[in-house]
């Protein structure tokens, strides 16, 4: 199968709650070089990490519009975090403009927001959003997804998304109790345009890319993990056909002690476990497919 790199882009958006990994999630996807167009605070997350993203503070959509055309070709991913809050932010500006006039000012958010879509849509490299959850409108004939004002926007945002992942709570992941929802749902707008992935999987991007066929290229001052995280997922995978249930610690504490006699940051070697968990659980997938498909047809069918 062809790697794919950033020039055969994708478009994409992790939403729902707050405070559930949706940043972080992103950042483990982020190919080297990126940019982050997020508030102040959201570098925390990135703080956690143990990594510095180049990162710019937007001041309204259109500076962030200005922004993408003139960098995408330059880069490998864009991020842009809480957009659902920009949008509120700009419809909250226009409000006063409009004298509070909600029609009006909705009416003028709305070329606003498209533009924004369609200038990610085109962008040569990666674009991903962060968005809150809105729960489904039946009143509205609206699905549940991401945060966007009005009755039209959450329709047409949405449909220029190749990726649609939603944040839900999860205590069978380890580590952290969440996990991306990318099946089918009757009720929440989720999916993977023209790709293939499990319905539901852990909370880091870069590993889901890696796994579809896509480089996500590490910054040169963390190429040395690439071989770390590979070498751990092969064991942990290995464990894994051997016994359905694991320790999974031991494994960790090896890496964790050779890692540590190196003098590397004890936040990048838990990313390398981490990393290699999920690289081995997203291996376990690919492996079982068939299987996985033949599952769906265990039930009598009417043709």
């Amino acid at each position: 199968m062809k790697q794919l790199t950033h020039e055969d882009n994708i478009f994409g958006c992790i939403y729902g709650p707050p405070k559930t990994g949706k940043t972080t999630a992103l950042l483990r996807g982020v190919g080297h070089p990126s940019l982050f167009i997020a508030p102040v605070g959201a570098l925390n997350s990135a703080n956690w990490l143990g990594i510095k993203p180049k990162h710019m503070v937007p001041d309204s959509i259109a500076q962030i519009i200005s922004i993408i055309e003139k960098v995408h070709t330059k880069l490998h991913t864009i991020i842009i975090d809480d957009v659902s809050i920009l949008f509120e932010q700009e419809h909250t500006r226009l409000l006063k403009e409009c004298k509070g006039n909600s029609w009006d000012s909705y009416a003028r958010l709305i070329p606003i927001a498209l533009r924004l879509r369609d200038v990610c849509r085109t962008a040569k490299c990666n674009v991903w959003w962060s968005m809150h959850e809105q729960s489904p409108r039946e009143d509205k004939q609206l699905k549940g997804g991401p945060l966007v004002p009005g009755v039209r926007l959450p329709k047409v945002i949405a449909t220029m998304f190749d990726f649609v992942g939603r944040v839900i709570h999860d205590e069978d992941q380890h580590g952290h109790p969440y996990a991306l929802q990318l099946g089918a749902d009757p009720d929440w707008i989720v999916g993977w345009r023209g790709f293939e992935g499990p319905p539901t999987c852990r909370l880091n991007l870069g590993e889901f890319l890696r796994a579809r066929g896509y480089a996500v290229p590490r910054d040169p001052q963390f190429n040395w993990m690439e071989k770390e995280v590979d070498d751990l997922s092969k064991k942990i995978f290995e464990r894994s056909q051997q016994d359905e249930s694991f320790i999974v610690s031991d494994l960790f504490k090896t890496v964790i002690t050779k890692l540590t006699k190196e003098n590397k940051d004890p936040r990048h070697i838990r990313m390398v476990c981490m990393d290699a968990l999920d690289r081995a659980a997203m291996h376990k997938y690919k492996t079982n497919t068939l299987e996985l498909f033949i599952d769906n047809f265990e039930q009598e069918i009417t043709l």
